[in-house]
């Protein structure tokens, strides 16, 4: 597949691009039929409300679609749906003194926000099995920066450190997640992490920190194997102007 991909090979063999040419097409035309199929099976599952087997199959067409951003919306909405299902679930037998303390009771008919946030902050070093869901919480509550401090002390799956990734890309802590993704980088073989999407991530972050010829480096070495490896195309035509 890597060679097929790669562009430069047609020019030692005008037959070999054209035989990149067929391959590419019957690889779009299986791509697709694959993503209808999955599309028809994500309706029922919907239906069903079965959310575990709704986010592998979202899971699956994000990768054979990365461009297309209403997969990624789909992503996002089943995001916040398991964070307030589970929020739900703490909710009842979260202790209502652990986030106010009686003397403030009397004197606010509301919480003080910088108390409510601390009391989270707390909650989730007391209650470290707590941290993702009080991030999440945090995150769809417009205090992403938070969600990003808080899930930090935490990190102990493969999933939360993706979403660590994603929001401190978000928020712009781009130093941040540079750290995380080159231990992730470091540590890829021994772990279920791909090489690439960390890559693709690693390039974005050194962007954001003014490394711009670096990070465009990273994504020219990806397209030279992987053309069309997510929206890659789309940043290097953004990042590039006025190189």
């Amino acid at each position: 597949f890597a060679l097929f991909a790669c562009e430069e090979w047609g020019a030692v063999s005008p037959e070999f691009e054209q035989m990149r040419n067929v391959f590419i097409d019957k690889l779009e035309a299986m791509n697709i039929s694959e993503e209808n199929k999955l599309l028809d099976q994500l309706a029922f599952i919907q239906a069903q409300e079965m959310i575990e087997d709704e986010e592998e199959i979202i899971k699956q067409l994000i990768h054979l679609n990365p461009a297309n951003q209403k997969y990624r919306q789909l992503k996002k909405d089943l995001d916040e749906k398991k964070a307030l299902l589970i929020i739900q679930e703490h909710k009842k037998a979260r202790d209502s003194s652990q986030l106010i303390k009686r003397k403030e009771r009397k004197h606010h008919k509301h919480p003080i926000k910088e108390t409510w946030l601390n009391a989270l902050l707390k909650m989730s070093r007391d209650n470290p099995s707590w941290t993702k869901e009080l991030a999440f919480f945090l995150y769809f509550s417009d205090k992403p920066k938070l969600a990003v401090d808080i899930l930090e002390s935490h990190i102990n799956q493969t999933e939360d450190y993706w979403y660590y990734l994603d929001w401190t890309l978000e928020t712009g802590q781009f130093s941040k997640g540079l750290s995380v993704v080159n231990y992730l980088l470091q540590n890829s073989k021994d772990s279920h992490f791909d090489f690439l999407d960390l890559l693709y991530i690693k390039a974005q972050f050194l962007y954001g920190l003014e490394k711009k010829d670096t990070a465009i480096q990273y994504l020219r070495s990806i397209s030279q194997f992987y053309p069309d490896y997510k929206n890659i195309n789309y940043f290097l035509k953004k990042w590039t102007k006025g190189f």
